[in-house]
């Protein structure tokens, strides 16, 4: 027994010794799990701030962007401005070449009325020409018929005499058949030579009337040559103020290009000016 209890006694410290290492080794297991769940802790509290800190950073950015946004709306502004004025300096163009069309237009216009107005004049002039020979030959035809009439009532003053006398020997010896022959010949004779007369009569009246007629076309043709003649004038005088209308539109065009040229470099300056805002946007904007 007292040997047992040796043995136990000697046991006993490194029963103790086995009891304190297993609390040692239950308490390093605690406070491993205790610093693991504190690292956990710390690295989701970390990745919790490095999140905060990137969202911090992207609305940064954001806002940034935004402001910078404003930048190219109004640099779009400007652009819409320049274009505006720039197409109002080609409007202008195009007025002062229509302008010139117009001119142009009203100036070939007025060219081929005198053209028309001049040739109305020439065929007038040779008109009045005819008039004024007319008379003359009126005139002639007058005098032809008037000697004809004059032949005529001669043949019939000439012709009567002896018809009577045909007629009262007829009357006297009846029943001479060669001389009552003669004597109806001659009466026929004389009836058509007075039926001429009176035909020859009418032609001379014709005639005269005429030379009546053809006296009062002059007066006509020349008011109607000296209305064309007037109309060539006035067609003149338009044309030459046309011309110089013409010409001064025709030379407007030139300026009016000129200053929308010069101002072209404008537009395409404002043009590259937004292209470098929009480029600088798009590297501004949060990268996703």
């Amino acid at each position: 027994q007292k040997a047992l209890a040796e043995r136990q006694a000697s046991l006993k410290p490194l029963a103790e010794k086995r009891t304190a290492g297993a609390a040692a080794l239950a308490e390093a297991q605690k406070q491993a799990a205790a610093a693991s769940t504190q690292a956990a802790q710390a690295r989701q509290a970390g990745e919790a701030a490095a999140a905060q800190v990137g969202s911090l950073d992207a609305r940064i950015a954001a806002l940034k962007a935004a402001q910078f946004n404003v930048k190219v709306h109004a640099q779009k502004a400007e652009l819409a401005r320049t274009q505006a004025e720039h197409e109002s300096l080609l409007a202008q163009v195009e007025a002062a070449r229509q302008d010139a069309q117009k001119a142009k237009a009203a100036l070939d216009a007025s060219l081929k009325a005198g053209a028309d107005a001049l040739a109305r004049a020439g065929a007038l002039q040779a008109t009045l020409d005819e008039a004024k020979a007319a008379p003359g030959k009126a005139q002639a035809a007058l005098d032809a018929a008037k000697k004809a009439l004059a032949e005529k009532d001669s043949r019939a003053v000439s012709t009567k005499p002896l018809a009577d006398r045909l007629a009262d020997a007829a009357k006297a010896d009846p029943l001479n058949v060669v001389l009552g022959e003669a004597a109806a010949k001659a009466k026929e004779a004389v009836a058509l030579l007075l039926k001429d007369g009176a035909e020859a009569n009418t032609a001379v009246a014709a005639r005269a009337a005429d030379v009546e007629k053809a006296k009062a076309a002059i007066p006509a043709a020349e008011s109607a040559l000296s209305g064309a003649k007037a109309a060539v004038d006035q067609a003149t005088a338009k044309s030459a103020s046309l011309r110089k209308a013409a010409a001064a539109a025709l030379e407007k065009i030139a300026p009016e290009q000129a200053k929308a040229d010069a101002f072209k470099p404008k537009v395409d300056a404002a043009k590259a000016h937004l292209d470098a805002l929009r480029a600088e946007y798009a590297r501004l904007l949060p990268k996703k």
